[in-house]
């Protein structure tokens, strides 16, 4: 079950994530950091059967991509599954739950993602990797789900016009 997280298991979220990405910050600098997200988006967690967190991403409302292009953005972003739940469906789960309901709100939103690991796990979402000129980081695969004629107008803007990170 997708619900946001919260507020007592914000901390086993940030030790999770901090754990995964091997944060050079002391986790108590970390949690300050990051608690900064949490202000700008919405955390969401994937409950297990058991009552436990499998999974969680962040969830972002962003400005429009241009003028020209007025649907309205999204941005997905620390996706992660802890390593006793991967490989049981919990991370596809949640993300089609995401989907699902912005897509259900705002059927013309565009979604983005960055993604650093796997990025051929997304296109099952129908996630596809942004033109190259728009690739702004060698580590990290940008990516869209958009109709094809907002992919196309998408294809048009300048890499500054696409947020790196959210």
């Amino acid at each position: 079950m997708l619900r946001l997280v919260l507020p007592h298991e914000k901390e086993e979220v940030y030790k999770m994530e901090y754990k995964e990405w091997d944060s050079n910050l002391p986790f108590s600098s970390y949690i300050k950091e990051y608690e900064k997200d949490d202000e700008r988006g919405e955390r969401f967690v994937y409950i297990t059967d058991q009552g436990t967190i499998a999974s969680s991403l962040m969830l972002y409302r962003l400005p429009l991509l241009s003028k020209k292009l007025q649907a309205p953005v999204y941005g997905i972003a620390f996706v992660m599954t802890k390593p006793k739940h991967r490989k049981k469906g919990y991370a596809k789960k949640m993300i089609q739950s995401c989907l699902s309901s912005i897509q259900t709100k705002e059927k013309d939103a565009l979604i983005l993602l960055h993604s650093e690991v796997n990025p051929a796990f997304y296109e099952q979402f129908h996630f596809r990797a942004l033109p190259y000129h728009l690739q702004q980081d060698p580590e990290v695969v940008s990516m869209i789900i958009s109709s094809d004629e907002q992919f196309e107008q998408v294809s048009h803007l300048h890499i500054k016009d696409i947020p790196l990170y959210f």
